[in-house]
This record gives structure tokens, C-alpha cells and sequence, in this order.
């Protein structure tokens, strides 16, 4: 049943990528994320209510930082699919845990071991070959 939710949640990605693509010919970027973000919060509302969960919580900063910081990378996505082609801007975005990986490496000072970098180096080689198959 899991893989079943993950094929309806990749579609219903898939769905969002294109109806921003084509909203961005009517509204701009900041106004898609407002729409996407806007009926979220009427479905928790909604959710929370039914369900009598408090949202109350003593983890505000947090929760805070979090929102900012989601706010803005999908502001960045949205605005990369407005730009770019739509398999150029899911394919870059796929590239997240590849730098989200030399990040932590580089916070955390961890040591750049053959295999981990390896990997990495691995994962952009791919994305250089889906993005430009003609090098």
C-alpha cells in the first residue's frame, strides 16, 4: 500500500510542476506560492479542527525557521519553473541531497572519505549527463 501512496504523491507532484508552469503565464511566482501555501494551511485548519488537535506549540522559533525557509526554497523552485524548462528545474531540484550531503560534510567538518565522495561526484555526473546528453 506504501508504494501506492508514492506513485499518487509523485503524480500529484508532477500534476503541481505543470499547473505552475502554466500559471506562470498569468500570475508570477510569488503569487503560486501564496495560492499552494494558502489552501495548505485551510487543509491543516481544516484537518486539526475536525480532529480537535491543538496547534499550539512551545517550539516556535523553530517552526518559524522552518516555514521561512520552506517558504523560500519553493518561492525558488516555482521561480526556476517559470523559467526554465519543466524537466530542467525538476532535475535540478533532484540535486538537493547531493549538496544538502557536502553541506552537512562541511558543517559537521567530516572527513571527504573516497566513497562518500565518490558518490557525490557520481550524482552530478548524472545530473550533468540528464541535463546536457549531448557532451
Amino acid at each position: 500500500m506504501g508504494s501506492l501512496w508514492m506513485l499518487v504523491a509523485g503524480f500529484l507532484f508532477a500534476c503541481m510542476g505543470v499547473f505552475v508552469k502554466l500559471g506562470t503565464a498569468d500570475f508570477s511566482h510569488f503569487e503560486l506560492v501564496f495560492y499552494r501555501s494558502f489552501i495548505g494551511l485551510l487543509l491543516v485548519y481544516a484537518i486539526s479542527v475536525q480532529q480537535n488537535i491543538s496547534l499550539k506549540t512551545r517550539h516556535w522559533r523553530p517552526h518559524l525557521w522552518r516555514g521561512l525557509s520552506g517558504t523560500l526554497a519553493l518561492m525558488l523552485f516555482f521561480y526556476c519553473i517559470s523559467v526554465l524548462p519543466l524537466a530542467t528545474a525538476v532535475t535540478l531540484n533532484y540535486t538537493a541531497p547531493l549538496f544538502l550531503s557536502l553541506l552537512t560534510m562541511l558543517v559537521f567538518k567530516d572527513k571527504f572519505n573516497l566513497p562518500v565522495t565518490a558518490s557525490i561526484g557520481l550524482g552530478f555526473c548524472g545530473v550533468v549527463l540528464l541535463l546536457h546528453p549531448t557532451m
